[in-house]
């Protein structure tokens, strides 16, 4: 039930909502992945390193994450 609902709040998000694990890989994101040219089934399992966005926040970002994902 809350894995549903929580799934039903996430989808309906206009902002990219990316769920990865501690290897960086995508485990789930909404449906606004659309708005950067992906679709949900391509983008499941793959490293959150083969996104190609032109922003360089997210690039910035993702030795950051690592570094997160390590410590927990």
């Amino acid at each position: 039930m809350i894995n549903e609902l929580a799934s039903k709040v996430i989808d309906s998000v206009f902002d990219v909502i990316l769920i990865i694990d501690e290897s960086l890989h995508i485990l789930d994101c909404n449906s606004s992945i659309a708005e950067l040219g992906y679709t949900k089934e391509e983008l499941i399992g793959r490293p959150i390193t083969d996104l190609t966005i032109d922003n360089n926040g997210l690039r910035k970002a993702i030795p950051e994450l690592a570094k997160a994902a390590k410590e927990d």
